[in-house]
């Protein structure tokens, strides 16, 4: 692990993972980005091997109490170093420090590693869409009173 270095980053850096991440639908754009964060605070991270992004964690200001852990994702060749799980963890550091209260977040049911991690991670589903299938959304949902110190 001591090859990657996770620090704060562009959208650029953030588009260029998810551009190269598979389960990723579509190609996302720059211009997406932006209107979907809006005006409201945000936090982009990227893990670097080599000086590239290699993996990121994106998310922004859904209200003044709740951040929004909004996509991520780990360029294949870099799984299995716990690059997604310390990606969320300076997330959360950054967002109990800039005076949220909660982190929401929402997975698919196709991605088992990902519902996983959250559950290991403190996060508690919330809801789930109705209907089971690999493209259901479930949400959770982390009140900073759980986050480890």
């Amino acid at each position: 692990m001591s090859q990657y270095t996770i620090k704060i980053a562009s959208l650029q850096d953030c588009l260029t993972v998810h551009n190269h991440t598979p389960e990723m639908l579509g190609d996302a754009t720059l211009a997406m980005y932006q209107e979907r964060i809006g005006d409201n605070p945000y936090l982009a991270l990227v893990a670097v091997y080599l000086d590239q992004p290699v993996a990121f964690k994106l998310g922004y200001a859904k209200s003044t109490d709740t951040f929004y852990s909004w996509l991520g994702g780990v360029l294949p060749n870099h799984r299995g170093h716990g690059l997604a799980k310390k990606l969320l963890h300076k997330q959360e550091l950054w967002a109990v420090d800039n005076g949220f209260k909660c982190i929401e977040v929402k997975s698919m049911l196709r991605f088992e590693a990902m519902l996983t991690m959250l559950r290991t991670q403190g996060y508690t589903q919330t809801t789930a869409d109705d209907g089971i299938t690999e493209q259901s959304k479930i949400h959770f949902i982390k009140h900073f009173s759980r986050l480890p110190k």
